[in-house]
């Protein structure tokens, strides 16, 4: 199984993911920055779970910063958090 297609099938799936999924979606965006791998569907799938919540936790911007940092990426759709 490639990335590519490893990154599409849980691009559909963070959508159905709830609170306690915070820790995994980290986890996914750090791996993704560290490979360097940019996967503009996924990563803008996860900002919006992130816009939906009430509170996010500092540690999720900060990892969510650095990976788009990493990752060169403006998410065509600019948006507020």
């Amino acid at each position: 199984m490639d990335l590519e297609k490893i990154c599409s099938e849980l691009e559909v799936k963070v959508g159905n993911t709830g609170e306690e999924g915070a820790a995994v979606l980290r986890s996914v965006l750090t791996s993704l920055g560290q490979l360097r791998y940019l996967s503009p569907g996924l990563i803008d799938a996860i900002c919006s779970w992130y816009q939906a919540r009430e509170k996010v936790e500092e540690r999720d911007m900060v990892t969510l910063l650095v990976t788009l940092s990493n990752l060169n990426y403006k998410s065509p759709r600019p948006t507020e958090m």
